[in-house]
């Protein structure tokens, strides 16, 4: 891979990874804070001075999309749906490598908790339905229980 985008909306993980790019003067690792659930818009005069992220993303055409420990947080935080949260990534690159975590894991339990008397909106929340949500945009190549976790590692390649 030539060049790699390394996002995260952890301002203090993104800092400390640009920290690590320069100090080993690295050139093909490009650190950004970037929000998948409020991604920057296009901006300046009429909107066409900048394009938005995703476009310049999609523009760049990355080889693949590595998304770990981000599709409970889009899902219980920011309430997108499976489908929705497929044809994002589906639009970015042809190979997703995406971690699930299952029901049972720990922060996708504390996610839930939160949610209080509204817990019963995600029931949908499992890996049934993840993986036929994204199997409407992606064949799943392999897919690898992660051990000592309650987590799931997918390869998958764009049906487009």
């Amino acid at each position: 891979i030539d060049l790699a985008v390394v996002a995260d909306v952890d301002h203090n993980a993104v800092a400390l990874n640009y920290a690590q790019v320069k100090a080993n003067k690295e050139v093909n690792m490009l650190p950004l804070w970037f929000d998948v659930t409020q991604p920057s818009p296009a901006i300046g005069w009429v909107n066409l001075e900048r394009e938005s992220i995703l476009n310049r993303l999609s523009a760049w055409g990355p080889e693949a999309v590595l998304a770990l420990a981000v599709i409970h947080h889009m899902t219980l935080s920011a309430n997108i749906p499976f489908a929705d949260s497929a044809q994002f990534f589906a639009r970015l690159s042809p190979l997703l490598v995406i971690e699930f975590p299952k029901r049972d894991d720990s922060w996708v339990d504390s996610l839930l908790q939160r949610k209080r008397e509204f817990i019963n909106h995600f029931d949908h929340y499992h890996q049934e339905n993840f993986e036929k949500a994204f199997e409407e945009h992606f064949k799943i190549l392999e897919k690898v229980n992660i051990p000592g976790s309650d987590r799931i590692l997918y390869l998958m390649h764009s049906r487009q």
